[in-house]
């Protein structure tokens, strides 16, 4: 793919300054949380503008930011945050070796896709990470039956209605399959260890680790 067949070539510019308001609070407490475990090296899957990185107070020793887009891409190396790579590569086929990372990282990225393609990201994710690595997914999620939290879930739709039918179709298909739980429980090699709800409870962070947990 190049920039002038990429469908985010306009919105590459616009999607820090819209998002960022909204978004950058999450983002900065998942960096907290990636930083408390003393994570080495993270892969953040369709990192987009590579906004992410930005927001950790210290970065790790290996950081890699993944998307497909060029636009995104190319908005994400002007930052020129030290010790980080951006990789032009599909999500559900990574140009790297199995059990590279300490953590991947897929941040509202699996609503935009088809469930064949989510299940095709999480499997890939899942074979990039180490033995006992950490899998952090955030994305939407059905809103909670309060006011603040419909009104929340509204903005978000028209905002995802107003990036094109089939973006649209993919968020409305994700959130009725029940959002991440319609996949991260049933990943292979991955196990729950840790959820979290943000925004009014419209965006749910789901922490997966690799290897099955002891019981009892």
């Amino acid at each position: 793919m190049n920039r002038r067949n990429d469908a985010y070539r306009f919105l590459s510019t616009l999607y820090d300054p819209l998002t960022s308001p909204f978004l950058d609070p999450v983002r900065r407490k998942l960096g907290r949380m990636l930083q408390s475990e003393g994570i080495c090296s993270i892969l953040d899957i369709c990192c987009g503008t590579g906004r992410l990185f930005e927001c950790l107070d210290q970065g790790p020793n290996q950081l890699i930011g993944l998307d497909i887009s060029p636009s995104m891409l190319h908005e994400a190396r002007k930052k020129d945050l030290p010790g980080t790579v951006f990789v032009q590569a599909d999500a559900a086929d990574p140009p790297f070796r199995t059990h590279s990372f300490d953590a991947v990282v897929i941040s509202l990225a699996l609503h935009e896709k088809t469930a064949e393609q989510s299940w095709a990201v999480l499997q890939a994710a899942s074979r990039m990470l180490k033995p006992s690595g950490r899998l952090l997914a955030l994305d939407f999620t059905r809103p909670q039956a309060r006011a603040k939290s419909l009104l929340a879930h509204l903005l978000i739709a028209a905002v995802e209605r107003s990036a094109g039918k089939e973006h649209y179709q993919c968020f409305r298909s994700f959130l009725g399959l029940g959002g991440l739980d319609a996949f991260l429980p049933k990943t292979p090699g991955l196990s729950i260890i840790d959820r979290r709800s943000f925004r009014s409870g419209t965006m749910e962070l789901i922490i997966a680790q690799v290897g099955e947990l002891p019981v009892g």
